[in-house]
């Protein structure tokens, strides 16, 4: 017999949980780790209507990839959607664990399924490295000084991790230097040594923005050369990604490849932009692909294939010359259920679980 936390090792395997980015909220949402599991039902969302059909199916587990647990509930009560689900959840002893981005990450996952949908050559996951690398910067300031680079920090937004902006330590200590005759120094006297207060500020910002930042501390440092160290940070947060790129087979039209993803999603419609425009390498995005528009065209995409954008999005992405092809948010992520229910059922082949996908109802028809 297998448990609810056997199940989630599997699925750890598949899409570990710690690759999930901070913001989300993963992993087993509601039930009991030590339930024995009978049967497990798969649904992009947590509705009533996916609900009914686990009890209907003796299905004790249910895996979404939303988690319907997004952010901290102040209370669960039978008057509100979440919590009346929650509620149903446990009065009829249904474990519940979500899946969100990392399965959108993971090898096999969202974008890889997609990919192959399409039938995509050469697929490449774009990384968070090189989507844009994070450095340390260190920098030195006479202390009367520090609470100004601060500022500018927060002002700028220039440094972050995870779900926080303005990141910074502060360290101190006691700075030395001999301004030369050719100097013009804030403090001593030329040809003299001098000692000052300083303090050493920490923060990460993207490399690409260094530049542009060195500039802004400089307006508000007093030296007249800024003292700073960087160190590149590589993370294995870092080495992973979401967009994925890859080449067809041969070259198409956006409104053919538009077209056959229609057929091959059995979709009643979807929306594309530079329809006459003849593409060959494209980028996925499953869900909302917009923050990856520089992303795609910076891998090379001439076409990228996600579930929504709004109209300014999509007019970015023209300006840039990307074409994009918007499935339907729902629509861009109901292919990766299936992938997973077939993995699952590989595994469980020697035990009597069942393993089923729900039949959801599309939230948004294009009609």
């Amino acid at each position: 017999m297998m448990k609810v936390k056997d199940i989630y090792q599997v699925l750890d395997k598949i899409a570990p949980f710690d690759t999930a980015y901070d913001y989300d909220n993963v992993g087993l949402l509601v039930g009991d780790e030590k339930q024995t599991v009978q049967g497990i039902l798969l649904a992009l969302d947590l509705t009533e209507a996916v609900v009914a059909q686990a009890i209907a199916t003796k299905s004790n587990l249910i895996i979404t990839h939303h988690p319907l647990i997004f952010k901290p509930l102040k209370k669960i009560v039978q008057q509100d959607f979440a919590g009346k689900l929650i509620n149903s959840l446990i009065k009829q002893e249904i474990s519940y664990i979500a899946m969100h981005t990392n399965l959108d990450r993971a090898s096999n996952g969202v974008n890889d399924v997609l990919a192959e949908v399409i039938g995509l050559e050469n697929v490449h996951t774009i990384t968070e490295e090189e989507r844009g690398s994070l450095v340390k910067l260190a920098v030195y300031i006479p202390r009367t000084h520090t609470e100004k680079l601060l500022a500018l920090l927060e002002e700028q937004a220039i440094s972050f991790s995870g779900k926080y902006a303005a990141c910074s330590f502060t360290s101190s200590g006691l700075g030395r230097f001999k301004p030369l005759q050719t100097a013009n120094p804030y403090l001593g006297v030329l040809n003299i040594m001098q000692e000052v207060i300083e303090d050493k500020v920490e923060f990460l910002v993207p490399k690409q923005k260094i530049a542009e930042l060195l500039m802004a501390i400089k307006a508000i440092h007093p030296y007249e050369e800024i003292a700073y160290d960087s160190y590149e940070m590589l993370t294995k947060e870092r080495q992973l990604g979401i967009l994925r790129t890859g080449t067809l087979n041969k070259v198409l039209s956006v409104e053919q490849l538009a077209n056959m993803l229609k057929n091959k999603l059995q979709l009643t419609g979807v929306r594309a932009s530079n329809l006459e425009k003849q593409v060959s390498c494209v980028a996925i995005c499953g869900g909302s692909g917009a923050d990856y528009i520089k992303t795609a065209i910076k891998a090379g995409a001439d076409v990228l294939v996600t579930g929504d954008l709004k109209y300014h999005e999509a007019q970015e992405a023209q300006n840039m010359d990307l074409a994009v092809i918007a499935l339907g948010h729902q629509e861009s992520e109901q292919p990766v259920l299936k992938a997973l229910a077939s993995r699952l059922q590989q595994v469980l082949l020697e035990t009597a679980i069942t393993v089923a996908v729900a039949k959801e109802t599309r939230i948004i028809e294009h009609l």
